[in-house]
């Protein structure tokens, strides 16, 4: 029992002073240093709260049994844990442990259940979900139907519209603890380039969402929007200094000519095209970029998170 409150206890302790020093934007060596502390604790079998944890991710994946063998439980927790770094407040709640291991049981459901399930409505009119890889029907040829093959009239309902933008909040927020995973990153999966390149991808991505007017649209953390951004990317290639998503959404792009890219007098495209970053990324990373290059770390990053850049995050896979 001295060890479940001593773990506990130590837990909810170095989660306060990540929080603090969070918002204070000081000591990054010391979040990273408490992020790691606090990953070995939770994925311990050798203290209560690891248990617990472990648990609770086998109970919640015996529940969500037909996506279980897809996801491994470190991933999980790695995945959550990472999350929660941004999203956990002392203000709010606390102590972090109770409440760590609460919000589990959402998490699991949108990013395990939800994202691998769709809305159907059966003959009768009822709506339920079904796993995305059920048969959508068939062709007129007989070949089985898939999302893709659904054509533009197909009628998106209320319902979907709301999943639609639901998963399309938590694939933002994900893009956001991707950040900041590599952030705390030390030793051999510490990638400075990678990282480089995905706060770049940000901007260049959350800029085209503005730009589409989808920031009204879903629920986006701004904090962490402009914290995962490259601001100084951004500044680069708008006309303004933005400091707000909203700012974003009504400022114009620098032109092609502006940045000596061409002679054409127009805004730049979105997204962004190799042509920008090679004017960019020389003088910050010290040497020449090429556009294979570029585009080995477009693909990294976007298929890491399952996003296509050129389509609306909003509408339906």
């Amino acid at each position: 029992m001295a060890q479940k409150d001593e773990t506990t206890e130590k837990i909810n302790s170095l989660m306060a002073e990540y929080c603090n020093c969070r918002k204070s934007g000081n000591n990054k060596a010391r979040m990273k240093r408490i992020w790691g502390e606090v990953y070995v604790l939770l994925s311990s079998a050798n203290n209560s709260c690891g248990l617990k944890v472990k648990s609770k991710i086998r109970e919640l994946l015996r529940k969500n049994q037909n996506f279980n063998h897809m996801y491994e439980e470190s991933d999980i927790l790695n995945d959550y844990l990472t999350e929660c770094l941004f999203k956990y407040d002392t203000e709010k709640c606390d102590v972090f442990f109770p409440w760590f291991l609460t919000s589990l049981n959402w998490w699991i459901s949108d990013n395990i259940y939800k994202k691998n399930t769709r809305i159907v409505t059966n003959s009768q009119g009822e709506k339920g979900r079904e796993s995305r890889t059920e048969s959508l029907g068939q062709n007129e040829d007989g070949s089985e139907k898939d999302a893709d093959s659904l054509g533009t009239d197909t009628v998106i309902s209320p319902d979907e519209q709301t999943e639609a933008k639901f998963n399309a909040e938590a694939k933002i927020a994900e893009m956001f603890s991707y950040i900041r995973f590599m952030e705390h990153s030390s030793g051999k999966a510490a990638n400075p380039t990678r990282l480089f390149y995905s706060r770049c991808f940000v901007s260049d991505y959350l800029t085209s969402f503005c730009k589409e007017g989808l920031h009204q649209e879903i629920t986006i953390n701004q904090q962490e929007a402009f914290g995962t951004m490259s601001l100084d990317f951004l500044d680069f290639y708008m006309t303004a200094e933005c400091r707000t998503l909203q700012k974003i959404a009504f400022t114009a792009l620098k032109t092609y000519t502006v940045l000596e890219l061409s002679q054409k007098e127009e805004e730049l495209k979105l997204p962004l095209e190799n042509s920008v970053y090679k004017k960019y990324l020389p003088e910050k990373l010290g040497h020449s970029v090429t556009d294979s290059a570029i585009s080995q770390q477009k693909k990294t990053f976007y298929e890491k998170l399952g996003i296509d850049p050129k389509q609306k995050t909003w509408t339906l896979d």
